[in-house]
């Protein structure tokens, strides 16, 4: 309903993520998840939720699982609808193990996106970070008509991405927008263009 209001966080103590909706007044809303409170299960101890996608029948959500017990850092995507989970699915492709930031944006057609950052090492200094997009349907499966079998890399060079923003144009192109850091140079804003 119009001045809704959705809150993001995490619960350690049940390797979940939490999104808690309420009306314009303050009051839980008790048609959302459990009186309106929806556990997301991402599967370790540390959860991120970087980025919340309102749509008018469903929530869209991106963010990450720490690396707790030799289990993989990871993007994370997640569909909710009433605070019920639809879908979970994991955005690391082969061949990397470190993620931080996230964010999610949907196409006109239905289709996913979630853009992650993500490096091929856990040494974040400057081992060469990229973003990847992962595209899936609206159930959640893997677009492997997109990019490389689902995933698409922007790699700018040697560095620290961190923090990305997302937004799909009118003209049906993916705009990105963080900042790339190296020790000699310092941080600097990035943005990238990519057609969907």
């Amino acid at each position: 309903a119009q001045g809704d209001l959705f809150l993001a966080g995490r619960d350690t103590s049940n390797r979940s993520a939490i999104v808690t909706k309420l009306s314009a007044g303050g009051q839980l809303s008790v048609d959302f998840g459990n009186r309106g409170v929806s556990a997301v299960p991402f599967g370790t101890q540390g959860q991120v939720l970087d980025s919340v996608f309102v749509k008018p029948d469903s929530l869209i959500i991106g963010g990450f699982r720490t690396s707790v017990g030799g289990v993989s850092s990871a993007p994370m995507l997640a569909k909710l609808r009433r605070g019920k989970v639809e879908f979970i699915q994991s955005g690391l492709p082969k061949g990397f193990e470190f993620s931080s930031g996230a964010c999610v944006a949907e196409q006109t057609d239905g289709k996913i996106l979630l853009v992650a950052s993500l490096t091929k090492s856990s040494d974040n200094n400057d081992t060469g970070y990229q973003y990847v997009v992962m595209r899936t349907d609206s159930k959640g499966t893997i677009d492997k008509s997109f990019g490389e079998e689902g995933f698409a890399y922007v790699n700018p060079g040697p560095g620290s991405m961190q923090t990305p923003s997302c937004h799909i144009t009118q003209d049906h192109r993916l705009v990105l927008v963080g900042y790339h850091y190296t020790f000699k140079l310092g941080y600097r804003i990035f943005v990238s263009r990519l057609w969907l």
